[in-house]
């Protein structure tokens, strides 16, 4: 097993401790009716950043963590529709970056720490984010890691065909922690019934003010992808950490370095491959437990 996977479980709790025992950091400013509920719910403390002063505290805490969470949040996440809200988590804090109150608020310093590649930054299909964030916002995220990718990889590490797509609500179920609320099959179910919104509401990213299930939802996907990928990336065979970096920056890239458009036909052809190279190690397993008489 890769050590460099166990370091991600492991920097989490080292990521803690440093947070609740070293007293560097300032105390959060107290929580909003809408914050303390969506804290309640994720299991961290959740801060909607609205100002510059806010989103300079928010940097300095996010700048400390080796490993971050981060999602966006648009109508019509491209990078020709509106970059609504940019989800960035530690081990201990959520915080929500909106972009409808201030679109600067990324400037100069969460965009210089989205670009910083020793800082790892996990997401779930990052390529609308990346592209957005990119396009829309002037943020080329460096140091990427996606759970999509890392279930591939595990998938074909077992020789199993159709990698990906794989959505996060399957995710959820397989590898949150049931610990906090936001986790496991309550998650999902809960993420289902927010994009069920979407019927009625389709720019409901764009809606001022948030409300608690919105501020919910865009938080708990970050609450939770460090541990979903550590624990898919445990999955992926030898230099898993190599192959998940080199993967994830490809994938990133697939639609924000492209013309518009050809990356959507790109990635079909992407995942088309993916799934050859999946049945034909799927095909070449199933000939050597023929030619063994069985499993090996």
């Amino acid at each position: 097993m890769d050590s460099t996977v166990d370091s991600l479980l492991a920097n989490l709790h080292l990521s803690d401790n440093a947070d609740t025992g070293s007293g560097r950091e300032d105390p959060l400013p107290d929580a909003s009716p809408v914050e303390a509920a969506a804290s309640a719910h994720v299991g961290l403390p959740v801060r909607l950043i609205t100002t510059p002063s806010a989103a300079a505290a928010a940097t300095e805490h996010l700048r400390r963590h080796p490993t971050l969470a981060v999602d966006c949040e648009d109508v019509n996440l491209s990078r020709t529709g509106r970059l609504c809200t940019v989800q960035v988590a530690s081990p201990t804090r959520a915080y929500v970056f909106d972009l409808v109150a201030d679109n600067s608020l990324l400037q100069p310093g969460m965009a210089d720490l989205l670009s910083d590649e020793a800082v790892v930054k996990v997401f779930h299909d990052c390529r609308h984010d990346a592209e957005a964030l990119a396009h829309q916002a002037g943020v080329w995220v460096k140091g990427v890691r996606d759970t999509q990718v890392a279930y591939g990889l595990s998938r074909l590490h077992a020789g199993q065909s159709r990698p990906i797509p794989v959505s996060l609500t399957t995710l959820f179920r397989l590898h949150a922690p049931r610990s906090r609320g936001s986790g496991g099959v309550a998650g999902a179910a809960f993420k289902g019934r927010i994009k069920a919104r979407y019927g009625t509401t389709p720019d409901l990213w764009a809606v001022r003010p948030l409300d608690v299930d919105a501020l919910t939802y865009a938080t708990t996907d970050v609450v939770h992808l460090v541990t979903i990928h550590a624990a898919l990336a445990r999955r992926c065979g030898p230099r898993a950490e190599e192959r998940l970096a080199v993967a994830a920056t490809a994938y990133a890239a697939s639609f924000r370095d492209r013309p518009e458009g050809v990356g959507e036909a790109a990635a079909r052809a992407d995942f088309q491959s993916l799934c050859a190279a999946a049945d034909a190690g799927r095909a070449r397993r199933r000939s050597s437990r023929t030619r063994t008489g069985g499993y090996r």
